[in-house]
């Protein structure tokens, strides 16, 4: 999502991989700043293989900052 050249990002991933959470941060940045865009990231470590509980965690993430954009356009 892009918000006035602003990316909002939540990067999920199983425990199991959380070392790996830097380089994926690292390309996420390269990548935008190609488009000119500044990305505000976060990280989410799950459980592994908890699929059920990280569903609701990323629709919660998800419903969070969508409830955080209304607000600021609210407030515009």
């Amino acid at each position: 999502m892009i918000v006035n050249k602003l990316s909002v990002g939540i990067i999920f991933t199983e425990s199991v991989y959380q070392g790996e959470l830097e380089k994926a941060e690292a390309a996420i940045r390269i990548l935008n700043k190609e488009f000119g865009i500044v990305p505000e990231l976060s990280s989410n470590i799950v459980s592994d293989a908890d699929f059920l509980t990280a569903g609701r965690e990323i629709f919660n993430k998800d419903l969070e900052i969508c409830r955080k954009l209304m607000q600021l356009e609210i407030e515009k």
